[in-house]
């Protein structure tokens, strides 16, 4: 049985609507210094990392758990979910499909390259910290008293320090506080009309302002001319509607491109301008390929 290597942090199904008659979408990145290169790819070329979420030395079909088992489960749901709100209304769906696609959502934050690391490098330096917090413990463990308890883990399982931040993704995906909180927020499907620009759709997909358990406003373009639009104060929401639709279109598309870590994604070239103007270059973007 083989398993997936190839880890999506963006699932298929999000940019497919992207997708031109050619089956391709529009991949903007800045590989050199300021200059914008934009080519055209199938969705499965883009947005995905090998071994993104591998556990490191555990036997392959372990190893990939986190792919095979939570996140395709995760992005499946989510997927049907986000389906029966656009079709039906999002204040229609039941309660399980609205926990399926809040989930889904919680994923697209912390499934990105950069949260992984974050993830893996935070999660390491807290066990070793909650290892090394008694000293006592070290001791009664047969070390010697200048040594750590962590040294020890290490010296036997030392996959278990690296993969301790990725053990927990999946709980934090699932944090009850957070998604208690996200399913009682206003959600709301907004079209645009052909007059309007069209949406693009960046590697950090989900935007968020504000802060979850308090004040937020979220964003999920969905298609070049469909979002999903999450709140906490509906007042947010008749503000945005009073603008007119270009400017609606064009202050999402704004804050999809700052809010990039390296790719944005559309359905042509019309953006290039936008892009060269709000993507940022990160230091090591010359260095890497596109994933």
């Amino acid at each position: 049985m083989s398993f997936p290597e190839e880890h999506h942090y963006l699932p298929q199904f999000l940019l497919a609507p992207w997708c031109g008659e050619d089956g391709m979408l529009t991949a903007f990145s800045k590989p050199y210094q300021d200059k914008v290169v934009a080519r055209r790819y199938a969705p499965s070329a883009v947005a995905k990392r090998a071994n993104l979420y591998t556990y490191i030395g555990m036997p392959e079909g372990k190893a990939q758990v986190l792919e095979t088992v939570f996140f395709q489960k995760v992005d499946h749901e989510g997927a049907l979910a986000l389906q029966a709100a656009f079709a039906n209304g999002a204040n229609t769906i039941t309660r399980d499909q609205r926990a399926q696609l809040a989930v889904f959502l919680m994923s697209l934050r912390v499934r990105h390259p950069d949260a992984i690391a974050m993830i893996r490098k935070e999660g390491a330096e807290g066990l070793v910290a909650a290892l090394d917090r008694d000293p006592e413990e070290a001791v009664a463990a047969g070390l010697a008293p200048v040594q750590r308890l962590s040294e020890l883990v290490h010296q036997d399982n030392p996959a278990l320090i690296e993969n301790f931040g990725l053990s927990i993704l999946p709980e934090i995906a699932t944090n009850p506080n957070y998604l208690n909180r996200l399913a009682r927020l206003d959600w709301v499907d907004v079209q645009f009309p052909a007059a309007a620009p069209e949406l693009v759709i960046s590697d950090r997909a989900l935007l968020l302002r504000g802060d979850l358990l308090t004040e937020c406003v979220m964003v999920l373009p969905v298609g070049p001319r469909r979002a999903m639009l999450i709140n906490s104060d509906r007042r947010h929401i008749d503000a945005f509607r009073q603008l007119p639709p270009k400017e609606q279109v064009r202050s999402i598309n704004k804050w999809s491109v700052e809010e990039a870590v390296e790719y944005v994604y559309a359905r042509g070239v019309e953006h290039l301008p936008l892009v060269k103007r709000r993507l940022r270059r990160r230091p090591d973007r010359g260095r890497r390929e596109l994933e």
